[in-house]
């Protein structure tokens, strides 16, 4: 994170630890989807991973849900989005 912040990033999504590249390109893209309709990045990142949370909680069972779904943060250093 500081890294990106000094070399000028103002808000930075990242995961706490790795997931697999498809399912991380699928809820970027959903988030991405809510963030860029509703202009609120943080609501918009609630949403997709409540969203996730709820369908692979079916699908998985819960502690895979929150592993897929729960290792993204929002930082923010500039504007909101």
């Amino acid at each position: 994170r500081r890294g990106f912040v000094q070399a000028g990033a103002q808000n930075i999504l990242m995961t706490l630890w790795p997931i697999e590249d498809e399912r991380n390109a699928q809820f970027i893209i959903e988030f991405y989807a809510a963030a860029l309709k509703s202009g609120e990045a943080p609501l918009a990142l609630a949403k997709a991973q409540r969203q996730w949370l709820v369908k692979l909680r079916g699908e998985k069972g819960l502690a895979e849900a929150c592993k897929i779904a729960g290792p993204f943060l929002l930082s923010f250093q500039g504007r909101n989005w």
